[in-house]
């Protein structure tokens, strides 16, 4: 046994045996909990040594309820445009905080124990030494979030192995858990679910014949509650020495667990983790399939995890598929049995043979390299619903067999001057990062280039600073940078929420409105201003907005405002228009944030009345004063005439005064473009739909 304190300045750091044996001490002595302080503790040591470990593995971050960050058997499923996780903490192996909790997020590395749910759902019938839940699986059934779990009940020396489901309208409120299914004989391993048409629940178990593993069962339900068995079910090809424990099973067509009626293919896919004889320590992933529910299954291939060699000093346990992609929620444990998630490659189907794999490809590639924040169903809207569609809007690079790069561009109109040219936007660029370095990038955006060459297209990109330097050595040309500027209108406001002093109904009482802003705009307008949730705007007045003069700017239209503001599902976007005897005179689109900032994404003065521009703008603004305390005007390039309106109305360049706020730079690949004026706006960036989540 190591040293249990090993002091390092004012810092002090927890031996693994030491917090082994901490966490047992209190389970198998005491009786209790360990203090969530103290697990805290423990956690941010582990997290030190992992990284110096396994620096090239991706543990995913996971807020438990009782502090370890250590979880184990992950089970998942999308629904209402949200990834849904349900599993189990496990710190050190310890069984008394294996108890069901509900994470969601848009994606899997975005997964928070969701808002308002208890953590946990659900607690042992009995506390104690062999008295423990484990084995939870979550799946939709008739637009309600359902969860099963086992409960293992140990008294006067008999165990009895009992099933549970509680279900939810919104994943916040959960019924009182149901029993609905109890036996002495059977001992109901790792339920897995799959549900038929919305009409059928068909589970799969696990039925052990051994200590070590068992077969499979199969049973099935028309509510959730009472159950039918359907007897066990031959898997074949299972390996000599190894046998069935854990399960995750989800319908082939896109690695759902729901199967509608339109859906030809209902064959199944299944990730087996089988366990050695004779060896309660190994276990070993294998692919598995079945014609259909109710067919017997059979055992594929071994999972391949060559793409994380490090993987290999770990043990893998009971994982999960991914939706959409059927990329594999690995979960593993290294040899201080410390239990912890990461996300590996689907290595059994080639996604590009399915119709949207090109999509689902780029897409696995894009949230690998970034871990962001962007939905697979985000993802989608941006490239698939674009009005102005691209004949190729996908490019992938593939290194050694295997897809590590990707480019996605977005179709466009670009005004200028008196004509029209199709203008198309690099976005979504991303390199795996273990094929970082091989020039990856820039065979992509060539590939690109050469593809629409003859085209007559304008080619441009606001890149980030991994890939701006790249897009200049390709010869794109730097046409300079775009700021966002501020008025913070109540300073002692802003300061007093972010110290909890005052709630956000302090932004409802009346103030001064800034003087320049008074000053310059027209009180007559003021009644001629109204706001709508979606796009107001007749034919020929989008006319009127595209006639932006000298300027290069993406054409309105409105199925532009429908895709980019409409139909995304975002709340809190709004349209306010200045119209004076039926005349546009000029809009804004903003979305106020719970702070009371408000953000200016698109905006039009009319140059073409007798109103001085200025005055417009003031006029639009004067009324924000009432509800706001920062306005932000982004994508202003210093300088420009825009600029300098903004300045005469009290704003400032939000960088200079030490404000960190977004920047972009436009770089350009073209001959035509490169030597006029760009004016651009929040809402034309590719990135915009990354903060429009609905």
């Amino acid at each position: 046994m190591g040293e249990s304190l090993i002091q390092k300045g004012k810092k002090v750091l927890i031996s693994h045996n030491i917090s082994r044996y901490i966490y047992i001490f209190y389970y198998a002595y005491l009786n209790q909990e360990l203090p969530k302080w103290m697990a805290g503790l423990i956690r941010n040591c582990n997290q030190k040594q992992l990284r110096a470990q396994y620096d090239s593995v991706p543990r995913l971050k996971l807020d438990t309820y009782d502090g370890s960050g250590q979880a184990v058997h992950p089970d998942l499923v999308e629904w209402r445009n949200k990834l849904w996780m349900v599993c189990t903490p496990y710190p050190y192996s310890t069984d008394t905080y294996e108890n069901p909790c509900i994470y969601s997020g848009e994606n899997c590395y975005t997964l928070e124990p969701h808002p308002g749910c208890r953590q946990p759902l659900a607690f042992p019938q009995y506390r104690g030494i062999k008295n423990h839940i484990s084995d939870p699986c979550i799946f939709v059934f008739q637009d309600t979030l359902h969860v099963i779990y086992r409960d293992t009940v140990f008294e006067d020396g008999i165990t009895e192995q009992k099933t549970y489901l509680t279900r939810s309208c919104d994943g916040a409120e959960w019924e009182t858990p149901k029993l609905i299914e109890r036996s002495m004989t059977d001992s109901l391993i790792s339920p897995a679910v799959v549900v038929d048409e919305n009409t059928i629940i068909w589970k799969y178990h696990v039925t052990l014949t051994t200590e070590f593993g068992g077969i499979l069962t199969l049973s099935s339900s028309c509510n959730g509650l009472d159950w039918y068995s359907n007897g066990h079910l031959a898997c074949t090809g299972v390996p000599e020495g190894m046998t069935i424990w854990h399960i995750a099973v989800a319908y082939k067509e896109g690695f759902s667990k729901s199967c509608g009626a339109n859906n030809s293919d209902k064959s199944l896919i299944g990730l087996f983790a089988l366990r050695k004889k004779g060896d309660k320590d190994r276990f070993e992933l294998f692919w598995a399939c079945s014609d259909s529910v109710g067919e017997s299954w059979r055992i594929e291939s071994a999972v391949n995890l060559f793409d994380d060699r490090a993987l290999h000093s770990f043990v893998y346990y009971k994982s999960a598929l991914l939706p959409n992609t059927g990329d594999i929620f690995l979960s593993i444990h290294d040899e201080k049995n410390r239990w912890y998630f990461t996300v590996v490659t689907n290595d059994y189907c080639d996604l590009m043979k399915t119709t949207d794999g090109l999509y689902k490809t780029a897409y696995r590639i894009f949230i690998k390299t970034f871990q962001n924040r962007v939905s697979y169903r985000r993802y989608i809207y941006k490239h698939q619903l674009n009005p102005y569609s691209l004949s190729k809007e996908i490019f992938l690079y593939k290194l050694d067999g295997k897809y590590v790069g990707t480019n996605a561009f977005l179709g466009c109109l670009l005004n200028m001057c008196e004509t029209q040219l199709t203008g198309i936007q690099s976005c979504d660029t991303a390199v795996l990062p273990a094929a970082q370095g091989y020039g990856i990038f820039s065979h992509i955006i060539k590939e690109a280039e050469q593809y629409y060459k003859d085209q007559h297209v304008v080619l441009f990109g606001f890149p980030n600073k991994n890939s701006y330097h790249g897009f200049i050595k390709l010869g794109w040309r730097d046409l300079g940078e775009y700021i966002t500027y501020v008025l913070i209108q109540r300073p002692g406001v802003i300061l007093a929420m972010k110290l909890h002093l005052v709630g956000s109904n302090a932004l409802e009482c009346e103030h001064n409105i800034p003087g320049k802003i008074r000053r310059a705009c027209k009180i007559n307008f003021l009644e001629q201003i109204f706001e709508y949730k979606t796009c107001p705007f007749t034919e020929e007045e989008i006319s009127v907005i595209n006639q932006q003069g000298k300027y290069v700017s993406i054409k309105r239209s409105k199925s532009y405002f429908q895709w980019k503001i409409d139909n995304t599902g975002a709340d809190g976007y709004r349209y306010r228009v200045l119209r004076s005897d039926g005349i546009l005179y000029g809009y804004l689109i903003y979305k106020k944030s719970l702070m009371g900032y408000i953000t200016i994404v698109d905006w039009f003065l009319n140059p073409d009345t007798e109103t001085d521009q200025t005055t417009i703008l003031a006029s639009l603004l004067v009324d924000f004063s009432k509800c706001s305390t920062c306005l932000f005007f982004p994508m202003i390039k210093p300088g420009s005439a825009e600029c300098a309106m903004l300045l005469r109305l009290g704003f400032f360049e939000g960088q200079r005064f030490g404000l960190r706020l977004n920047s972009s730079r436009l770089v350009v690949k073209s001959e035509e473009c490169t030597s006029a004026d760009w004016r651009l706006r929040a809402i034309d960036l590719d990135s915009f739909f990354n903060k429009t989540e609905g």
